[in-house]
């Protein structure tokens, strides 16, 4: 499946298609919001593969901070260290963007359900 049609079903299935650029070596803060929708209580992870469905490890796992509902709507933060983001393989060609995919999982009341998902470009850096 390519990205075109990974974000078709993405879509299809009704849930959030957020495409991420990262900077490698440096922090990541992302705060999502989820309008008409209490998360305050759920169990949540988000991480990074290689594609989706990639057996083993992932490349790195967001840290998710304390959901909050308020005015209808959910803020879920999530956030990796410049020291993960820098672990990341880099692009096979100096220049390029490394190319993954990452989505967000919670767990309600016994009941999974991915939220969004996307690609996830990580970019090089120009100062050290």
């Amino acid at each position: 499946m390519n990205e075109a049609e990974y974000r078709v079903a993405v879509q299809a299935a009704r849930k959030a298609w957020i495409p991420l650029q990262v900077f490698r070596g440096r922090d990541y803060v992302l705060t999502l919001r989820f309008r008409n929708v209490d998360y305050s209580a759920a169990a949540i992870a988000a991480e990074v593969r290689n594609l989706p469905d990639s057996a083993g490890d992932p490349l790195l796992s967001f840290t998710v901070g304390t959901p909050v509902y308020s005015g209808g709507d959910t803020l879920i933060p999530l956030n990796i260290t410049d020291s993960e983001t820098g672990g990341v393989p880099a692009a096979a060609e100096t220049g390029l963007v490394a190319k993954f995919y990452w989505d967000i999982k919670i767990t309600v009341g016994g009941l999974v359900d991915t939220i969004a998902a996307g690609p996830v470009q990580f970019i090089g850096r120009v100062t050290a």
